[in-house]
């Protein structure tokens, strides 16, 4: 008996869960998003944790009362994650993507301390207009470790400095950018937007949280 489309519908029907878990099974659906993929980047919150570091760090006159920087790699890497703060309105100045380090089988960062361990570090830094050095990449910054988890980062040369690789703004997801060996690093044009500020903030230390 020959079957016309009308009859095979129902075949259809019934065999579209099967379908549907082969499509699973060979890779085909997209992976659920985060928290943090659907939320945007707690600005206030940012500024707000900024702002407690300063006030105990030990001559807190000498780091910048408005200017900070938070670089979140809890985001994802296609997304903004680096961002300076004006501290005062919580208002992103210079929001951009920025490389991290080694990351696992599964792509999460991984963060480290030691030496040549190509991973981002987490924790409280400072950098300054007055830290620029001529370095591989051109122009960068050094960054110096105020907690435990960044205590090593001038011996391990982790600065903050531009590549050309890197993208300007968010990308595409899926098309991941390649890792740095633990510097947050930025495109030229958003690292010369962060050092007209670093300029302006004159002689003042610009706190870092590295999260």
């Amino acid at each position: 008996m020959k079957l016309t489309l009308r009859s095979r519908l129902p075949l259809l029907w019934l065999a579209l869960p099967g379908l549907v878990a082969a499509l699973k099974l060979a890779g085909c659906q997209s992976p659920p998003p985060t928290a943090a993929q659907n939320s945007a980047p707690p600005l206030a919150r940012y500024a707000a944790e900024l702002r407690a570091a300063r006030t105990r760090q030990p001559q807190a006159s000498r780091y910048a009362s408005q200017l900070g920087i938070f670089v979140d790699l809890t985001r994802p890497d296609t997304e903004n994650r680096f961002f300076l703060l004006d501290l005062r309105t919580g208002r992103a100045l210079v929001a951009a993507p920025c490389l991290n380090g080694r990351t696992d089988h599964r792509g999460r960062v991984r963060y480290s301390n030691e030496l040549n361990s190509n991973c981002s570090s987490r924790g409280l830094a400072w950098t300054s207009y007055a830290e620029a050095y001529p370095g591989r990449f051109g122009v960068a910054y050094r960054l110096h470790g105020l907690s435990a988890g960044t205590s090593n980062l001038a011996a391990r040369t982790v600065v903050l400095h531009s590549w050309r690789h890197v993208p300007a703004a968010p990308v595409v997801a899926g098309r991941h950018p390649i890792q740095s060996w633990g510097c947050p690093a930025l495109a030229p044009t958003r690292l010369a937007e962060v050092v007209q500020h670093l300029r302006r903030a004159g002689h003042h230390r610009v706190l870092v949280c590295l999260r």
